[in-house]
């Protein structure tokens, strides 16, 4: 069962990998947010614990994707040699 879990998370995973242009660096964000997904698609009658879990999954997904943003945002060590 956990397996199987574990391949959808997989594959809507590299589904969103694929949606926003195969982007390097960003496999833990895609994970995560993939994981957050199907884990909203769940009843909502879990328990307090796994819904606390879920919270922190979407939480982290959005941090991390936050972060590799700015980091696409800021510009490299060379081209602000270039701009200077």
């Amino acid at each position: 069962m956990e397996q199987d879990g574990e391949l959808r998370t997989r594959e809507r995973a590299y589904a969103i990998w694929q949606a926003e242009g195969c982007p390097e660096g960003r496999d833990m964000a895609h994970w995560l947010a993939a994981e957050a997904e199907l884990v909203a698609t769940l009843p909502s009658t879990l328990p307090s614990k796994s819904r606390r879990v879920v919270r922190k999954a979407k939480s982290a997904a959005a941090g991390i994707a936050t972060v590799a943003s700015a980091r696409r945002r800021r510009p490299s060590p060379a081209a602000a040699a270039d701009h200077a």
